[in-house]
């Protein structure tokens, strides 16, 4: 009978190891009673309380080992919640740096776009400006060559306005010559008139 119950204690959970010690003990104790072999009780009372202090020290530290546990548990699972929250923050701002991105990439082909069209612009201007250089030095080789001839055609104008002057002032002497020939003629003329009328 001893056997069988030491058989059905080592099969028993921990948790209800303490009660069914109790129970063995006071089968025991009644045992002790009707068998000659005291000694044998004693050593078995012994092992009884061996193993009900070594049970009671393992759901000691099962219980600490559970408190510890959830404690342990507890702050991993706020830490998670924690992780969570603020992966979900990393993702949502993830999502805010991609949109920005997308919209940024889009404003740096906008602005890559008029920068090449103002450097067209530019190189036009260059080019332009360019030739209107070309022409401005051309002009003002053009106003030196003439403000050279002028310097060398100044003698020449002031001679040819002597000679129009001259030439102007011999028309007028001529002029007065013919008018003067003119009126010697006519009075010539009366005069072989007159002498036609003497005949």
């Amino acid at each position: 009978m001893l056997r069988l119950e030491l058989q059905l204690l080592k099969a028993l959970p921990l948790s209800d190891l303490p009660g069914r010690i109790e129970a063995f003990k006071e089968c025991a104790y009644w045992l002790r009673h009707v068998h000659a072999d005291g000694e044998l009780f004693d050593r078995l009372g012994g092992m009884l309380r061996d193993l009900s202090d070594w049970g009671l020290a393992v759901l000691t530290c099962e219980t600490e080992v559970l408190t510890s546990y959830k404690e342990r548990l507890a702050t991993l699972e706020k830490t998670l919640a924690n992780r969570c929250v603020a992966l979900e923050e990393s993702e949502w701002l993830r999502a805010q740096c991609l949109s920005e991105q997308v919209c940024v990439s889009g404003e740096i082909a906008n602005l890559s776009s008029d920068i090449q069209t103002t450097e067209d612009e530019i190189r036009a201007l260059q080019a332009r400006v360019a030739h209107l250089k070309s022409e401005h030095s051309s002009r003002e080789e053009a106003v030196r060559l003439c403000s050279q001839s002028l310097e060398h055609l100044e003698p020449e104008v002031v001679s040819a306005s002597g000679l129009v002057d001259a030439i102007i002032r011999d028309i007028i002497e001529l002029e007065e010559w013919k008018d003067k020939a003119l009126h010697g003629a006519a009075k010539l003329g009366d005069k072989i008139k007159e002498a036609f009328d003497c005949l």
